[in-house]
């Protein structure tokens, strides 16, 4: 859904006389985009678990089961639906347009991707660390079936309110400083890789065609 609604949104970005029509009617850009997005941020809330928990996600719950007739993962479904009315408001904008061209906005845009790459080992390593410490609790003694066995000890303590204050604000600095230099050094790399790898490829390519005939045209000895 997102790949082909990505393209219509592209075509339509091109194609001039629907720009014209949006240009010439103040309405749509002024009314039409705050519907969208309240709409598209509405949708796109829709809980992964317990959505019978408020009334407005038990709403949504019971319009999928019109929507998707084949059980579906209806919390990714209402994501990416969501989003879809997200970017038809900012196509309709033009304030939306300038607000997210910000030079500040634009520069997070450029390391998403190594965000995306990095975040989960990080999460799991440097943010584990700083909200329960650098050590596990050692095993205990524990009888099990009448004899005594080592088990696992207490389960790790969170750290607080206090730690997550802390250490969520500098987490995310640490995770774009380093999304950051991958993105200025490891990427022009891999792109550098992966250009040689094209030309020997294509070089390698070029030789078997150009040698193939030659070698069926040779008469038999």
């Amino acid at each position: 859904m997102q790949f082909f609604f990505g393209m219509f949104l592209s075509d339509l970005s091109n194609h001039q006389p629907t720009l014209d029509f949006i240009n010439t009617r103040v309405w749509i850009r002024r009314f039409v985009p705050p519907v969208l997005m309240f709409i598209g941020l509405w949708v796109a809330s829709y809980p992964e678990d317990h959505a019978d928990w408020a009334n407005w996600s038990q709403q949504l719950k019971d319009m999928s089961t019109y929507i998707l007739q084949m059980k579906q993962d209806t919390a990714r479904f209402y994501t990416g639906l969501g989003m879809d009315f997200i970017c038809v408001a900012i196509f309709l904008s033009p304030t939306l347009k300038d607000v997210l061209s910000s030079k500040y906005l634009l520069w997070l845009g450029k390391n998403s991707f190594a965000v995306y790459l990095i975040h989960g080992t990080l999460i799991r390593t440097v943010l584990t660390w700083c909200m329960y410490g650098l050590t596990i609790p050692d095993k205990v003694e524990k009888e099990v079936e009448g004899k005594m066995t080592l088990v696992n000890g207490p389960g790790l303590k969170h750290g607080g309110y206090v730690y997550m204050a802390i250490f969520i604000p500098l987490f995310f600095v640490l995770l774009y400083f380093l999304a950051n230099l991958w993105t200025t050094h490891v990427d022009p790399l891999c792109a550098r890789w992966t250009a040689a790898f094209e030309r020997f490829t294509l070089n390698e390519s070029e030789k078997t065609t150009s040698s193939g005939p030659g070698l069926l045209s040779q008469p038999p000895a």
